[in-house]
Formats: structure tokens, C-alpha cells, sequence
């Protein structure tokens, strides 16, 4: 019991020297809460806020007329709805003019751009990082959160270029949640199949403890299969409604677990032999045919519709993610001096 309180204890302190850190390197050059980046997306996500806020309608459906007034069309509004909320909630509007939002949405966004990191990405990671790199009785475990707390306020790309260069807030948010997504993805996964998932024991069918050992521990039950399950369902939706282009980023980052998955639970088949064994061919003929399949509507997405292979590359390489370190030395330098890119310090809004 006193490693687990003293666990927890160092787990809560790195978390607030994290964000205390993140949030000094972020805005220690701002003057006022109401800066904001003066950049070309992020003047269209503050009117979007105050859109929200002057009509009450925030659907996704037609959020894009901000931009292109003679259509209607698909604009995810899940940060533009949550910063409205944050507005509300706090009730940041002047005391002359009550109902005037332009005034003060800057700083509601400034304050869910900072609660997001410090609240969602900050403890997704760690979690994410725990549940994917160390086993419950590993004693390494206790030093793993701390280190993935430190880490996840020190790297540019996440999340402080999400600031800087556009500002994709909505990106932000949506790549917010993918930690925590993957740290779910993966406890599913070893108590659906604990035989095939990597990290998983072999002689049961969950990570957790049964219910006897956990009491035994002085440790809470372990959460059922289906109520995690909805919870994974929940955040992919949220994700959504975020940015939906950040789903390929997660399906990315957690192709390689699925992949083992999958070659191991083949091997096994194909080792049992008979009617399983023809019956893992078909899957796997099918899931290949399925792969490909997509792969060629992907390429005519985007090399057809979308005629990326025609557009500068200047497109590509602009901005902070062009001078992005890949050693981590480098990243935390590029970090600690990179304060002119973090723009939140620009100007007011007029």
C-alpha cells in the first residue's frame, strides 16, 4: 500500500511540474490572456467561436460557410463547441458590454488550449506509456510515468507546433485524445485475446487482477471488456468531431500492435491445422484484399482529387514542422528556444 500511495504521489507531482512547464514555455512571453496567434487558420477558429456563441448553432454540417459563404458543407466544430462552452461556463465577457464575446473568446481559447494539453495529453501519455511498455508487477513501472510526463511537455511537435504553425486547434484536440485511445485500444485488445496481444499473460484472459487478487491488493476491480469497449467507441467519435484526419494518425501509431496481433493469432491457426487452418487463409486472403483495396482508393484521393503530386512543395515544408529535431537532445533545445514560434503573443483581437 505505501508503494502504491508513494507511486501515485510522484505520479501527481511530475504531472503539475509538467504543466507548470508547459505552460511557462507557452506563455511566458504573452502579456495578456486575450493574445492569441495572429496566423491564417487561427482567425477563422476564433470567429468560428464567436459564431457559435452569437447564433447557438454549432453543427458540423454547415460550419464551413464561415469560409465559403455560397456553400454549405462538413467543418468539424468539436474545439470550436468546447471553447464556446468554456466561454460560457466562465462567463468571459466584458462588464460594459455583457453579450459582446469578441472581446474575451481569445482567452477562453487560450485557457482550453491550455486545459486540454495539461488535462487530456498530458495524462494520456503517461497512461499510454504505461500500459503499452511496462507490466503491472514491473517495479520499473513506478519510474515510467513520471519520465512520460516529462517528455510529453518537452517534444515541439505536440504540443506546442499545433500553436504556432496555423494554429490547427482543432488538430490539437484531436491528437489530444489519441494517448488515451491507444492506452484503450490496447487493454481491450490483451483481455479480448490475451493469448495473441503482445504484453499480455498467457494464463488468463485479462492484465488486471481478478476481483479476489484486487481486493487482496487494496486495488478497485478491473473495468469489463464492454464498458471499455464504449469508452474506445466514445473517443473515436470525439476524435471525430475534433478532426476526423487525425483518425489515420491513430490508425497509424497502432497498425504495428493489430499487425502482431494478427501474424501471431495466424501462426496459431495455422499450427492447429484442418478447418482452422483454412479458415485463417480465407481472413487473411480477405484482409489483404481489403488492404488493397483501400490503399488504391487512398492513392486516387489524393494524387487524382486531390492532385497533391501537382502542388508547391512549399505546401509541405512550411512552418515549424520544417526545422523539426528528430533526436530528443534536439528537440528539447528546439524547444526551449523556439518561443517567436509560439505566436500567442501577437496581438489582441480587434
Amino acid at each position: 500500500m505505501r508503494g502504491t500511495w508513494r507511486h501515485n504521489w510522484q505520479s501527481g507531482a511530475s504531472w503539475l511540474a509538467a504543466s507548470a512547464f508547459l505552460g511557462v514555455i507557452t506563455f511566458c512571453a504573452v502579456d495578456s490572456p486575450a493574445r492569441f496567434p495572429q496566423t491564417y487558420d487561427n482567425i477563422f477558429h476564433i470567429n468560428g467561436v464567436l459564431w457559435i456563441l452569437n447564433t447557438g448553432d454549432a453543427s458540423p454540417l454547415d460550419f464551413r460557410q464561415l469560409i465559403e459563404p455560397d456553400r454549405a458543407s462538413f467543418y468539424p466544430a468539436g474545439w470550436h463547441s468546447l471553447a464556446a462552452l468554456v466561454t460560457q461556463l466562465t462567463q468571459l465577457t466584458t462588464v460594459a458590454s455583457p453579450n459582446d464575446y469578441s472581446v474575451l473568446v481569445p482567452a477562453a481559447m487560450n485557457a482550453t488550449w491550455l486545459a486540454v494539453a495539461c488535462a487530456m495529453w498530458l495524462p494520456g501519455v503517461a497512461w499510454m506509456t504505461e500500459v503499452t511498455l511496462a507490466m503491472p508487477a514491473d517495479p520499473s513501472r513506478r519510474r515510467i510515468v513520471p519520465l512520460a510526463l516529462v517528455l510529453g511537455a518537452s517534444l515541439p511537435a505536440m504540443p506546442y507546433a499545433m500553436l504556432s504553425y496555423g494554429s490547427l486547434s482543432p488538430m490539437f484536440l484531436a491528437y489530444a485524445t489519441i494517448p488515451c485511445l491507444i492506452a484503450l485500444g490496447v487493454l481491450i485488445a490483451r483481455r479480448r485475446w490475451p493469448r495473441f496481444a503482445p504484453g499480455a499473460h498467457s494464463n488468463c484472459a485479462s492484465l488486471a487482477a481478478t476481483d479476489a487478487e484486487a481486493s487482496e491488493n487494496g486495488k478497485p476491480p478491473a473495468l469489463p471488456q464492454w464498458f471499455l469497449a464504449c469508452i474506445f467507441m466514445f473517443g473515436l467519435w470525439a476524435l471525430g468531431c475534433a478532426q476526423p484526419r487525425a483518425l489515420l494518425s491513430l490508425a497509424l501509431v497502432i497498425a504495428p500492435f493489430v499487425i502482431t496481433i494478427g501474424v501471431r493469432a495466424f501462426q496459431y491457426f495455422w499450427r492447429v491445422g484442418g478447418r482452422t487452418r483454412k479458415r485463417a487463409v480465407v481472413w487473411v486472403s480477405c484482409i489483404a484484399a481489403a488492404c488493397v483495396l483501400m490503399a488504391a482508393v487512398a492513392w486516387i484521393a489524393i494524387y487524382i482529387l486531390f492532385d497533391v503530386a501537382n502542388r508547391p512543395i512549399s505546401d509541405h515544408l512550411n512552418g515549424p514542422q520544417a526545422t523539426a529535431s528528430t533526436d530528443l537532445l534536439g528537440a528539447i533545445t528546439q524547444l526551449l528556444t523556439q518561443f517567436p514560434l509560439l505566436g500567442a503573443s501577437s496581438g489582441p483581437l480587434p
